[in-house]
């Protein structure tokens, strides 16, 4: 359903990590619990080609806005509503309405090229086992934690201050953002 919803569309960059992060996690919760018939799932869906559309640049700008004034207070209420921990959800939303801030604004994000979920993806996509005690010291930063990063496979890479948005120990995933919530990293 997400690949179905992503496929041939222009994405920004922080929103593919998002959507094939915390949202696919989110997603997969609803499967776990309610299932993939499920009016839950279903509703997922919705929300998921509703927000899609509204990155898009669209003739219908008025019902472009409805949705983008409405849909964050629409997840919010809908995760709120379900029987797991959805406070990742919960915290993103205030990144989505960013993102509507910015397109409101005539500056939105730029769309960039992107892969769709391969089916069965391992989360590590290299193949390599991650060191425990790294895996260990990742795991305890905390959601919204800001830390330095550097590279340093680039000596001419700038040390970059990252804010932590989605660390998830089940998926070994962790989505970061700079300062200005333009750019974001995905590490494994």
């Amino acid at each position: 359903m997400l690949n179905d919803a992503m496929s041939g569309q222009k994405i920004p960059m922080f929103t593919i990590f998002f959507l094939q992060g915390a949202w696919l996690e989110f997603l997969r919760e609803i499967v776990v619990h309610y299932g993939e018939e499920s009016k839950e799932f279903s509703n997922a869906g919705k929300l998921t080609k509703a927000f899609i559309w509204s990155l898009q640049d669209q003739d219908d700008k008025a019902k472009q806005q409805k949705i983008m004034n409405t849909l964050p207070k629409n997840i919010i209420e809908f995760s709120q509503k379900l029987k797991f921990d959805t406070s990742t959800i919960e915290m993103s939303v205030g990144d989505i309405q960013e993102e509507y801030d910015q397109i409101n604004k005539g500056n939105p994000s730029e769309p960039c090229e992107f892969d769709l979920i391969e089916l069965g993806e391992n989360t590590d996509d290299k193949g390599l086992v991650m060191e425990d005690s790294r895996r260990k010291e990742l795991e305890s930063i905390t959601t919204n934690d800001w830390f330095l990063f550097d590279d340093k496979r680039d000596s001419d890479e700038k040390v970059a201050r990252l804010k932590v948005i989605v660390n998830s120990a089940q998926t070994g995933r962790m989505l970061l953002t700079n300062q200005n919530r333009r750019k974001a990293m995905k590490l494994n």
